[in-house]
């Protein structure tokens, strides 16, 4: 476990540029293969900075040569889309004849003359009190929204707690 931590610290020296800890470098001195593990990444380092100063000095023009050669070789091919006239006029065909129809629709359009009334049935005679208290009875019978909702959560609180009570203790009497 200390080997994986130690070869974590001496990548993170190497990222950051931080020298090793004490605790580190003596493991590193102790242990052959963090030691191995710390050289190799010091050689890998020196490598790549070799690299970058050879790959400067080149100049970017080879480095540009081959990308835009690869670039060249490698023609990618993208399908072209068919354009398909059935399904778009099948779909405006059918908006011109719908809006057609709801213009043009024929049929017996019921047109009151201007002169004439329909005829309006009223009793011969009406008895007040009656009709007043049949309108009342109904405004009793009418319970409003509020009250409908009251008495459904009521009825589901008294629900809910008999439910607990019932499971609680079969010693409580509800």
């Amino acid at each position: 476990m200390f080997c994986f931590i130690t070869k974590w610290m001496v990548s993170r020296s190497h990222d950051t540029g931080k020298p090793l800890s004490g605790l580190t470098a003596r493991h590193i001195g102790r242990c052959g293969e963090c030691s191995a593990f710390a050289r190799a990444t010091e050689s890998l380092g020196a490598a790549l900075r070799r690299d970058a100063r050879e790959l400067k000095r080149d100049g970017n023009n080879a480095l540009n040569e081959k990308i835009i050669s690869s670039l060249i070789t490698e023609r990618v091919r993208v399908p072209r889309r068919r354009f398909m006239p059935a399904p778009a006029f099948a779909a405006a065909l059918l908006v011109v004849l719908i809006t057609a129809t709801v213009l043009f629709r024929t049929g017996p359009v019921s047109t009151p003359d201007p002169g004439v009334f329909p005829a309006i049935e009223v009793p011969g005679t009406m008895d007040t009190p009656d009709v007043l208290r049949n309108v009342t009875d109904i405004a009793v019978k009418v319970e409003s929204p509020i009250e409908t909702e009251m008495h459904s959560l009521e009825r589901s609180v008294k629900s809910a707690a008999q439910s607990l009570l019932d499971g609680l203790d079969p010693k409580i009497k509800g």
